[in-house]
């Protein structure tokens, strides 16, 4: 009786067969497929802080799967000179001017970016001004100027006969003003302080009245 030869094994990643005769037997030959790659795509993509100041450092983070390159740029274009090895990571980098950075990732024959805008802001200086109204000459009333997150006043003034004061040539950038003076327990300022976003050449007021808590 004539023997066949036993069955091939079933092979999941067949990616295909190719079938020969020769003589009285048939021959086959199978390929596996190589494992599939996920195709490229980006996690995520900051730059912290997104406002800085002139001379001040931004830092960028990634995090991409499925990439074969991964590249930055300063815009659209992809920037040979900043081809990325790891798929996740951070630069440091310091721009002189406002602008967009785009990461990059190829893979697969696909590329997708993504973009993050990073501010800077303009040097120059402002004034801010104002007045505490229902003031009194016994609660030594002085106006403070503090950078925004700060503790400690950057600037203090006092205030003038009627009840102004002013902050010249403040430099540029978010700040908190805040009277301050020796109130009884009962009186105090309102609002407690206010904010005021510094533009370059700007002219602010933030103005105050004193209250009582009484009644």
């Amino acid at each position: 009786m004539k023997r066949f030869p036993p069955p091939l094994p079933l092979l999941p990643l067949s990616l295909g067969a190719v079938i020969w005769s020769g003589g009285s037997g048939i021959g086959v030959a199978v390929t596996r497929a190589p494992l599939a790659l996920p195709p490229a795509q980006i996690l995520s993509f900051t730059a912290t802080p997104a406002v800085i100041r002139p001379g001040e450092e931004v830092i960028l983070r990634w995090q991409v799967s499925g990439a074969e390159h991964i590249w930055l740029s300063n815009g659209s274009t992809p920037d040979a000179s900043r081809c990325i090895e790891q798929e996740s990571g951070e630069l440091r980098v310091t721009p002189s001017v406002d602008g967009r950075m785009s990461l990059h990732v190829f893979g697969l024959g696909r590329h997708v970016s993504q973009e993050t805008t990073i501010q800077v802001e303009a040097e120059g200086f402002c004034a801010i001004s104002g007045e505490v109204t229902r003031n009194k000459a016994e609660y030594r009333t002085s106006v403070e100027l503090y950078r925004l997150n700060s503790k400690t006043p950057a600037f203090t003034v006092p205030l003038d006969s009627a009840g102004q004061y002013s902050f010249l040539r403040v430099a540029v950038g978010d700040y908190r003003v805040a009277p301050a003076g020796k109130y009884p327990s009962s009186v105090r300022p309102a609002p407690r302080s206010a904010s005021v976003q510094c533009f370059p050449n700007g002219s602010h007021r933030a103005n105050f009245r004193i209250a009582s808590t009484e009644g």
